[in-house]
C-alpha cells in the first residue's frame, strides 16, 4: 500500500514540473513582435559582438553611437534598440531619449529620415515617432550638455552608475544598457 502511494505522488511530482517547465518554455518563446520582424523589412545593419557596427555620427553635432538594429522599411531606415530584463508599463525616458538620438545618427548619416525608432523590450516593441519637435529636444539636449561640460558643471545623472548613461560627454558617444 505504502508504495502504491509513493509511485502516485512520484507520477504527481513529475506532471508537476513537466507542467512548470512547459509553462518557462512558452515564456521564453514569446510571439514574433511586429514591426522588427516583418518579412518586409530587412536587417541592413547589426551590432552584435561577433560583428560590430560601424559607429555613426551626426555631422551638425558632437554625437556618434551604435545601435542595435537598423531596418530597412523601404522609405525609411528604423533604428531598433534591444532592451533585456524587465518589461517596463511605459518605456523608460533614458531609453525613449537613446533611441531617439539614434534617428537623428541614422538621419544625418545616410541621409534618410526616420518617422520613429523602436525600444524592442523583452516582452513588446515600443514605437517612438520621431518628429521635428522630438528632433529638437535631442538637439537642446546634447547643446545643455555640451555647454555644461565647457562651463565644468558637474554632469547629473539619474542614478548612480555613470557608465550608463546613454551619452558619454567625453565622446559623445551614444550608450547602450540603460
Amino acid at each position: 500500500m505504502v508504495s502504491i502511494l509513493l509511485a502516485l505522488l512520484a507520477v504527481a511530482l513529475v506532471v508537476v514540473v513537466c507542467a512548470a517547465l512547459a509553462r518557462r518554455r512558452r515564456h521564453r518563446r514569446l510571439p514574433p513582435l511586429s514591426p522588427v520582424d516583418n518579412p518586409y523589412h530587412r536587417a541592413i545593419y547589426q551590432d552584435t559582438r561577433e560583428t560590430p557596427g560601424a559607429l555613426l555620427s551626426a555631422r551638425s553635432l558632437p554625437l556618434r553611437g551604435k545601435p542595435d538594429i537598423l531596418i530597412d522599411e523601404g522609405h525609411a531606415i528604423i533604428p531598433v534598440e534591444l532592451k533585456t530584463g524587465r518589461t517596463p508599463t511605459t518605456p523608460y525616458p533614458g531609453h525613449v531619449l537613446q533611441v531617439l538620438a539614434y534617428c537623428l545618427l541614422v538621419d544625418e548619416h545616410y541621409h534618410v529620415r526616420p518617422t520613429h525608432g523602436i525600444i524592442r523590450y523583452p516582452a513588446r516593441d515600443v514605437m517612438v515617432p520621431y518628429t521635428v519637435e522630438e528632433e529638437r529636444r535631442v538637439r537642446a539636449l546634447v547643446r545643455e550638455m555640451l555647454d555644461a561640460k565647457r562651463g565644468g558643471i558637474e554632469q547629473h545623472r539619474s542614478h548612480r552608475q555613470p557608465r550608463r548613461c546613454i551619452v558619454d560627454p567625453g565622446t559623445w558617444t551614444v550608450k547602450g544598457g540603460a
